[in-house]
């Protein structure tokens, strides 16, 4: 057993609203100003952030929450021989406008000054293949905190990042979590389970009930080291008797991922990716795309951003009912008999149909931020 920490933590909510991006810095009426007045010191800096043409499928795709992750030396603070004024980072924010007077909401996950690194994500009303936008940093007086988390995460139910036991939806306010611990992730820190007893217990807030009900998206990174307890680690599941689970699969198909939706009456349905669709130790992304009343009821699936063929392993049948009475578990199932082994990162949960160009484009700017996003030199 792998050394175990319980941790509660309660989110707040934050202040700004979004603005959007576009090239030449064309914005509609939903920005708004600035609360502090930018650009008055002789040290505010700006850079411009132009997204990659080639690596936007589809579009526009609304309310985008963009990946900027970078390691440069002038986002390192002055103390460390950088132009970021601030330790927390109050200086450093992101605008639809040179100018600096449309703020878009962002959200910083991690920031070292002395190495000058920055992970964030900046909410995108539009994004399309010409969306352009700003960064700021170097003004010392901006003191009051830039970042709108809430707002970044608007159209998700659930966005755990798993650099802490917390939800940077803020919909889900309390999360006991017992695992064995940090670790360098897909993006920032994830975390290890043991594939023996580690779960981080969600609860069942009302966001997070029947997210398949007209359709929603579940999707998570993975790092599967084995294939966990029974050879069915799972990736999270809520509940185990009318919910739903996204797990890896070593039995039906070899070296795969299936998705289970249960029914109160009759046979769950189970849906799984072909055999030999993902590799042991190393980073996958998995999606699930499904609507409960479709009348064609049959589970969308996709790795890296692609969509995969699905086998249909068991039919649904009998009555679809609520799984709100069912906790959500990330890493096990809440009976506790199918850890994941290995590595989770960056799970959401949103009662939105992604499609086929939002989730290549989104794993797109996860695997390589810097070149879908690469800022350009100091204006």
């Amino acid at each position: 057993m792998h050394r175990t920490a319980v941790v509660v933590l309660a989110l707040t909510g934050c202040q700004y609203e979004p603005g959007i991006a576009r090239s030449d810095a064309t914005v509609s009426g939903d920005t708004v100003p600035m609360l502090d007045t930018p650009g008055t010191q002789p040290g505010a800096r700006v850079r411009r952030i132009d997204i990659d043409d080639v690596r936007v499928t589809g579009g526009p795709h609304a309310n985008f929450p963009l990946l900027v992750s970078v390691t440069a030396p002038w986002l390192a603070t002055t103390g460390f021989g950088g132009n970021v004024a601030r330790s927390d980072a109050f200086d450093l924010y992101f605008t639809a406008d040179q100018a600096g007077t449309m703020q878009l909401a962002h959200e910083v996950e991690a920031y070292a000054e002395d190495a000058g690194t920055l992970t964030a994500w900046v909410k995108i009303p539009s994004l399309t293949a010409q969306t352009a936008l700003y960064i700021h940093y170097g003004d010392p007086m901006l003191a009051n905190d830039p970042q709108n988390v809430a707002a970044v995460w608007s159209g998700y139910e659930a966005v755990f990042h798993l650099d802490a036991f917390s939800d940077a939806a803020g919909k889900n306010p309390q999360i006991v979590a017992v695992t064995s611990g940090a670790v360098a992730g897909r993006i920032d820190v994830a975390r290890a389970f043991d594939g023996d007893d580690d779960s981080v217990d969600v609860g069942s807030a009302t966001a997070i009930d029947d997210i398949f009900t007209g359709g929603g998206t579940a999707e998570a990174w993975f790092y599967a080291e084995t294939f966990g307890e029974g050879t069915y680690g799972r990736i999270f599941e809520k509940g185990h008797v009318a919910g739903w689970s996204i797990f890896v699969n070593n039995t039906e198909r070899a070296s795969s991922t299936g998705f289970l939706h249960g029914t109160t009456t009759g046979d769950w349905g189970w849906w799984n990716t072909p055999a030999s669709s993902i590799t042991l130790n190393a980073w996958h992304h998995v999606a699930v795309v499904y609507s409960r009343d479709s009348s064609a009821n049959n589970a969308l699936m996709y790795l890296d951003g692609a969509p995969v063929a699905v086998a249909l392993i068991d039919a649904p049948t009998g009555t679809m009912v609520s799984d709100a009475s069912q906790p959500l578990r990330l890493g096990n199932r809440p009976a506790l008999d199918r850890t994941f082994d290995g590595l989770l990162d960056e799970l959401r949960l949103s009662t939105v149909v992604r499609g086929d160009g939002w989730l290549a484009t989104q794993v797109r700017n996860q695997v390589d931020p810097a070149a879908f996003a690469p800022i350009g030199p100091e204006l």
